[in-house]
């Protein structure tokens, strides 16, 4: 086009003489469609079109203009990158903000003086500020192309009328020309300042649009973050709701019985033969409450992150052989038949939490014999590659599958109709798979009603060698020992600012011919302990004044630091402390069973006592016969404490040693244990 304008232009001034003016519209029209191919085969088509075509990805639909908001076809509009969307025709003419940026570089002017300024010039003048020079030269020499022009065309206009000589009015015209440099030189500057202004400002705008778009891109993130935290805390406000629904029925129902009995017995309106078993609904009671609370503490721990996991080495056979044992013993107590399938490649050791693997397994298997009427329970373990797979199945009521998430919640039962006639706290399956995540395992449930139920455990158990440092298993069915101290009385002193709490450890002790001094306060223990020597302390820690640890180092260092020292605690905190500076030699956690208090006095305080020479020579070979067995069955099941200690009364002369386990059972209200003794004591005959 240009090129056009500039042939016809100079055919119109008379360049190619006056017979060929008339021809110059019909030059420049020629002209502009002959150098236009000619162009196109000079740069091998390489700017001839300022973009890609845009090709719909689907013909015939028609797309929105991102500017103006109307749809047109797909020929009709281009995709714009700084828009970041389809924009037509029309607008994208009259846009000039732009700047051209779908072009190539080297499609516009100042790409190509850039590029033939590169190829002629030293690299030493391309610097940042060479394309400003050259804006500036090409405006100055357009605005001296104008004025010149004009002068030029004035000087003609004006030649043929004037008397003054040609030549003083050429040198007018000049020295005008030149005058007129110096204000065309400023103006040529203002007009580069103005467009570096104005891109500066519109580099401002689109940057702080930049950063706007950002801000909203931002605030829209944090307004879903904002939604999904109040659907979570409308969610968790809802879970805390259910929660405390099921933990006030877990804790009314056997606070109901206990209530109720207590008042009951209190009364004295119970029958005699219904007074043993009111206690007993008061014990099993009391134990739920218990077992309650402890499952409360271990999901809070978890929940929190606080959960503390061993390694520890134990004997993985003689670990499963203990757990089976009890296990077999509550299946054949609801007449099912108890499955062993482990495999016989299994480690001698492994190296795991045993507490928390014991606490798995035995929720595992209880659940399947407590839901469980009729058939077996089977338990079958396989170890491969460091995993380790605990099955087990039951044919007991089966879950339903719409239960199969539910029943994973705390306080959450299926929906069989039988199964809300089964007592639990329902937590047992919901600690079983929060420890089986952080021991890194997996749990799996499969199940179909009335069939029965599959719940497959994997967990990595390594294997270690023999010379490392092995844990013994917990036995759950250990036999008390005798609590002998020989012929002196040991002596116990109790340190509880609760006068009941003492009162309960001074009647569980006395009977069985300990010496107990109590005190309210640690003072008090420490006038007292100065002028008697006690064998076994037992502190509280939260006491007003000097806790149960400021007590503890105080008998260390006087007069009684080789005595024995337990601490008894409610605190979450202090009962996973196993010892502190040495202080103590044991840690109790309330509510304290009667029975696990026995058993860590006669394994602190009591050394194994070696049958003496008199004692084997009192022990004869006789053993319990079956009418033994029996009645000591029919008590047992009854759960007569008295009538069984007064029968083994009767028969502790003949069979010392077998009489004392079992009267040490029965001390201990230890039934199942006894129950069970019986029953392997007669396999063993």
């Amino acid at each position: 086009m240009t090129g056009g304008i500039a042939t016809a232009a100079a055919f119109y001034l008379g360049a190619f003489g006056p017979a060929l003016t008339v021809f110059a519209p019909m030059v420049g029209l020629v002209c502009a469609f002959c150098l236009a191919p000619f162009i196109g085969w000079v740069t091998r088509g390489r700017y001839y079109l300022a973009r890609r075509r845009f090709v719909p990805p689907v013909a015939g639909n028609r797309y929105v203009c991102v500017v103006c908001q109307n749809s047109f076809e797909g020929e009709d509009i281009a995709r714009c990158p700084v828009y970041a969307g389809f924009i037509c025709s029309l607008c994208c003419s009259l846009d000039s903000r732009c700047r051209d940026a779908c072009k190539p570089e080297g499609a516009r002017l100042s790409g190509q003086i850039a590029s033939v300024g590169r190829a002629l010039l030293p690299q030493a003048i391309m610097t940042p500020n060479f394309g400003v020079i050259c804006r500036y030269l090409l405006i100055l020499f357009a605005l001296m192309a104008c004025t010149g022009s004009v002068l030029s065309g004035l000087y003609t206009a004006i030649l043929p009328f004037t008397a003054v000589n040609s030549h003083g009015l050429y040198a007018v015209f000049w020295k005008t020309f030149f005058l007129l440099l110096l204000p065309l030189a400023a103006l040529a500057w203002f007009v580069v300042l103005k467009q570096r202004s104005y891109r500066a400002a519109e580099d401002e705008n689109r940057y702080q649009t930049r950063l706007l778009m950002k801000e909203i891109r931002a605030h829209r993130r944090t307004d879903q973050q904002l939604k999904k935290a109040k659907e979570r805390a409308e969610s968790a406000n809802l879970s805390k709701s259910r929660f405390m629904v099921g933990v006030n029925h877990e804790i009314r129902t056997p606070l109901n019985s206990i209530m109720g009995y207590a008042y009951l017995l209190e009364n004295q309106m119970l029958t005699p033969a219904r007074r043993d078993e009111g206690l007993k609904i008061i014990q099993r009671s009391a134990e739920h409450l218990s077992g309650l609370i402890e499952g409360l503490f271990d999901i809070s721990k978890i929940e929190a992150g606080r959960m503390d996991v061993l390694h520890e080495k134990i004997n993985f056979p003689d670990f499963l052989r203990h757990l089976t044992q009890m296990l077999r013993f509550q299946a054949n107590q609801k007449n099912l038949d108890f499955i062993e399938d482990i495999q016989d490649t299994i480690p001698d050791y492994v190296i795991t939490d045993q507490r928390r693997l014991r606490q798995i397994l035995i929720n595992l298997l209880s659940n399947a014999i407590k839901f469980t009427n009729q058939g077996s329970v089977s338990l079958s373990v396989r170890w491969g590659t460091e995993i380790a797979t605990f099955e087990i199945r039951d044919t007991g009521i089966g879950i339903p599958e719409e239960d199969m998430d539910r029943i994973h919640e705390p306080f959450q039962r299926s929906s069989h109709p039988n199964s809300h006639r089964i007592p639990g706290t329902g937590l047992g399956l919901t600690i079983t798979r929060l420890l089986i995540q952080i021991l890194g395992g997996e749990l799996t449930i499969s199940s179909k009603v009335g069939q029965g139920t599959i719940c497959r455990v994997r967990l990595m158990l390594s294997s270690a060698q023999s010379d490392a440092v092995m844990v013994p298993p917990i036995n759950l069915l250990t036999e008390a020992g005798s609590m002998a101290m020989g012929k002196r009385r040991p002596s116990v002193f109790v340190v509880d600012d609760d006068p009941i709490h003492r009162g309960m450890i001074n009647d569980a002790l006395e009977p069985l011919g300990f010496v107990v001094y109590s005190a309210a306060n640690g003072q008090e223990c420490l006038d007292i302990a100065a002028h008697a020597s006690i064998d076994l302390f037992l502190l509280d820690v939260n006491m007003p004044g000097m806790n149960g640890w400021q007590l503890a180092r105080r008998l260390r260092q006087g007069s009684n630091r080789a005595s024995i020292i337990l601490i008894i605690s409610a605190d979450e905190q202090v009962r996973s402390q196993t010892n502190r500076d040495g202080l103590c030699d044991g840690i109790l956690s309330k509510p304290i069973a009667i029975s696990e208090l026995l058993t860590l006095i006669d394994r602190t305080l009591v050394p194994a006592a070696q049958p003496s020479e008199s004692d084997s020579q009192a022990v004869t070979n006789r053993l319990l016969t079956p009418s033994d067995l029996s009645e000591l069955r029919r008590l047992a099941r009854l759960g007569h404490i008295a009538g069984l200690i007064r029968f083994l009364d009767t028969i502790l002369d003949s069979i010392p040693e077998d009489v004392r386990i079992i009267r040490d059972m029965a001390k201990n209200f230890k039934i199942g244990e006894l129950r069970s003794f019986l029953d392997n004591y007669e396999k063993r005959k």
